[in-house]
């Protein structure tokens, strides 16, 4: 798979506890970087954004090149988060240690209608169909549709919070929250 042919995956920090602020060395720079340590892992600031559906469209850029991106809230809007391979915690002369933080479950980010499609799908504990999409071999239903992106990414980073495989389906004036749903089945009809 190239990179080009990447899915956007980007983890969405909505709560503090969910990654700890440190400041990291990498190699190929001289000063220290304002980072964030999740799951074991390094990620250096990459760019700060006041509109959600700004920092949605660079995570979407920035993953489906081959980068590990998470967004964090600010006061001002978004933080955008890269991760760093080889970044070493910077010394400093408290030295205290990194605490350990596990992140919520990746969302998915779809902008190119041609990576999923419009389906119904049926799900064990319903009578009725489902709307939603199927995605690389999965199906996923809609969960909701939001217009403001601010919101979607509450939303989704909630479910993402919960162990929600989630995609978020960036159209022209909306966004579209689907839910994995592992047991179900496509449909012709409604």
């Amino acid at each position: 798979m190239t990179p080009a042919q990447k899915i956007a995956q980007c983890r969405l920090l909505l709560s503090r506890e969910r990654y700890s602020p440190c400041h990291v060395v990498v190699a190929d720079v001289e000063k220290r970087l304002a980072a964030i340590a999740l799951d074991g892992k390094f990620y250096s600031f990459f760019k700060s954004v006041t509109a959600a559906q700004k920092a949605l469209k660079i995570a979407a850029i920035l993953s489906s090149r081959g980068e590990e991106v998470s967004i964090t809230q600010t006061r001002q809007g978004y933080a955008m988060w890269v991760q760093e391979p080889d970044a070493q915690p910077a010394p400093s002369r408290q030295m205290r240690p990194i605490p350990p933080t596990f992140g919520p479950s990746p969302c998915t980010i779809l902008s190119d209608r041609a990576r999923f499609q419009p389906c119904h799908l049926k799900v064990s504990d319903l009578t009725a169909s489902l709307i939603g999409i199927q995605f690389q071999d999965s199906l996923y239903s809609l969960y909701r549709q939001e217009k403001s992106a601010d919101e979607a990414i509450r939303i989704v980073g909630k479910l993402c919070e919960h162990n929600d495989e989630v995609v978020i389906v960036c159209a022209k004036e909306s966004y579209v929250i689907c839910v994995l749903e592992p047991t179900a089945v496509r449909v012709t009809g409604p």
